[in-house]
């Protein structure tokens, strides 16, 4: 099973890495059993018209969440 997840942004260069890195401490991230155990998820972040460097920062937490 794919999860995905959208996180739509506007300008948020200051705070996306932030986001990144609460989403992925949620608990749903690391279930051990149940149906979510054999997930596979994906998240997706939409900078949406941003004149920030907003694609570059989420770009780079989400690599280093990898």
């Amino acid at each position: 099973m794919l999860i995905s997840v959208g996180v739509l942004a506007y300008n948020e260069a200051e705070v996306i890495g932030k986001t990144i890195n609460s989403l992925i401490s949620q608990s749903v991230f690391k279930a051990v059993d149940g149906p979510l155990a054999a997930a596979r998820w994906q998240i997706v972040v939409v900078p949406n018209g941003c004149s920030d460097d907003t694609h570059e920062r989420a770009e780079s937490a989400l690599a280093e969440a990898v």
